[in-house]
């Protein structure tokens, strides 16, 4: 059981399931395709807007760079933010969109990704806006969607937008702790543990232990932060849950919970390439209830979190 109850995000699946391979666009976000067949409208960072010319059907997939970016060029191995817009070509209206959702996707770029999504943004820079026109078969396979009502002969149009290149790191070289506070434990650059001073003390109110200040922007309601983190009872050795040494950062987004609450109020006003510490008492953990088999009833959390990014 993972103890921080993410909760799977179905747009998130969804670009990882998106395939494409090239058509114009627009300076601003909108374009069209080479036969005229789709065009949208719309800059980039606001929902697109999608209209079909006639009957839509695509017999090869093609992608169109709206507009492009000058942010960090995406590679394999990347994490990315990305907004996401899909279109049914066959009854010409949304499917799913996660402006719709609220808050931006992570997507990790790797060779194990659908050809037509690495083709979409491998090579591509942050801050473009790519449409990506897909044969039924590239798009969602011999099942198509039924959650989206997409049937396995529908062609699709994704529209993407790459928000941001995730860093695998923050500088922590600089990284100061105030007397008392848990010691951060590294191996190799990656965070291991954190060690307690004598018998901590029961914690009773939430509290946000800046060892790394970032200069990046804060974090608030409605923000996207992709982060690092490690978790341990308070006072106690064990580590219940990490993904600093194994796994992609994680991503949690402020007012929507999928988050214990001591996350949710302990990483307002983070800003990005921070370090934090939050001792999380056991009302805003796991409660009455624990988290079997590692955290038990009323037991204190204490994480170390990289903040990464914040969108």
């Amino acid at each position: 059981m993972n103890p921080l109850r993410r909760v799977l995000v179905l747009l998130s699946v969804l670009l990882l399931m998106m395939i494409g391979l090239t058509a114009c666009g627009d300076d601003d976000g909108g374009g069209k395709s080479n036969d005229g067949s789709v065009k949208v409208t719309g800059t980039f960072g606001s929902e697109p807007k999608v209209a079909f010319k006639g009957e839509y059907k695509r017999t090869t997939t093609e992608t169109t760079v709206l507009s492009e970016g000058d942010g960090d060029q995406v590679k394999v191995g990347d994490s990315v933010f990305a907004n996401l817009y899909i279109a049914n070509g066959f009854t010409g209206k949304q499917a799913a969109s996660t402006w719709d959702e609220g808050s931006a996707s992570l997507v990790k770029v790797s060779d194990d990704m659908l050809p037509g999504l690495k083709k979409a943004i491998d090579g591509q820079k942050a801050g473009s806006r790519v449409m990506v026109e897909s044969t039924p078969k590239d798009a969602f396979g011999e099942a198509g969607n039924p959650n989206l009502f997409i049937d396995p002969s529908d062609s699709v149009v994704f529209v993407v937008d790459i928000i941001k290149v995730i860093p695998t790191s923050i500088d922590t070289s600089k990284a100061t702790a105030p007397k008392g506070a848990p010691k951060v434990v590294e191996k190799d650059g990656a965070v291991t543990g954190l060690t307690f001073t004598g018998k901590p003390a029961k914690i009773t109110k939430l509290e946000t232990i800046t060892l790394v200040k970032g200069t990046g922007p804060k974090a608030k309601k409605g923000s996207t932060l992709a982060v690092k983190y490690l978790g341990q009872v308070n006072g106690k050795k064990q580590v219940f849950d990490q993904n600093f040494t194994k796994g992609d950062p994680y991503s949690v987004t402020i007012g929507q919970g999928g988050t214990i609450q001591g996350w949710q109020e302990g990483l307002t006003g983070v800003t990005e390439g921070s370090r934090v510490i939050l001792r999380i008492p056991s009302k805003l953990g796991y409660g009455k209830k624990g988290s079997a088999p590692k955290i038990k009833p009323g037991d204190d959390l204490v994480f170390v979190i990289d903040v990464l990014a914040v969108n």
